[in-house]
């Protein structure tokens, strides 16, 4: 089932935050891996402005959200996001390649820095196609973003796929 995380967004009084997840027993899609994306960029977010072990992140998500729904894959999350975290510096490396000569990360918007950095470091694993992780990383942006973001992302992504020929 294709889902319009915007619209559940709307309906649940988006702010253009991470932060704010639907009340218990409700969730934004019918997808328990794209839950576990969702809630992993979440933890990545945190993890952008939180000093905190990479355990205590993930546990903290869950804790926060992931236990609440019987709608998620905790072990896709704990995986992405353990990725994720772990390998941080790498992906913010890879954001800063793409950047313009007058641009530093610290500029980029942390909802924008945190989706791209959960989606390069899943990308990286080759695990999963990447017209998926594309798609699912891409759903995300459109739903808590500007357009002007969204393609930033879509560009660094591209870039990503060609450079280390995942495509």
């Amino acid at each position: 089932m294709k889902f319009n995380l915007q619209d559940l967004l709307n309906q649940y009084g988006s702010q253009k935050s991470l932060d704010d997840f639907p009340e218990d027993k409700v969730r934004f899609t019918d997808d328990k891996r794209t839950e576990a994306r969702l809630l992993a960029v979440q933890t990545v977010f945190t993890s952008l402005s939180e000093e905190k072990s990479t355990t205590g992140l993930i546990n903290e998500s869950l804790e926060y959200c992931g236990l609440k729904s019987a709608h998620l894959d905790k072990k896709l999350f704990a995986k992405i996001a353990e990725q994720a975290l772990n390998n941080k510096e790498n992906a913010v490396e890879e954001i800063s390649l793409n950047l313009d000569e007058s641009w530093t990360f610290a500029r980029i918007d942390q909802v924008t820095a945190a989706i791209l950095i959960t989606a390069i470091s899943e990308l990286m694993t080759k695990e999963n196609p990447v017209q998926v992780l594309v798609s699912e990383y891409m759903a995300l942006a459109h739903a808590f973003l500007e357009e002007d973001n969204s393609k930033f992302i879509h560009g660094v992504l591209a870039s990503v796929i060609k450079k280390y020929n995942l495509a």
